[in-house]
């Protein structure tokens, strides 16, 4: 789990996922019953919408502002 919310393929991706699923008990400290489910939503939404991890996730923004800048350009012609 820590290497798929982390990242796979990066060094700093297993450090990272490490560190979110550790902070997340003591988050939730009152309400211990939940951060197993706490902690499969994460896992989840990470594999579907980060595929490449958390690691991966300013290179995905990077994309995603790039794509949205050429949209911009081909919709208002200067």
């Amino acid at each position: 789990m820590y290497v798929l919310i982390g990242g796979i393929g990066n060094f700093a991706g297993p450090i990272v996922g490490t560190a979110i699923l550790m902070i997340v008990p003591e988050l939730f400290g009152e309400l211990k019953a939940f951060v197993p489910y706490v902690t499969v939503a994460i896992l989840f939404i990470v594999v579907f919408v980060i595929p490449q991890g958390l690691v991966g996730l300013p290179q995905l923004v990077r994309s995603w502002y790039i794509e949205r800048r050429k949209g911009e350009r081909v919709l208002y012609p200067s």
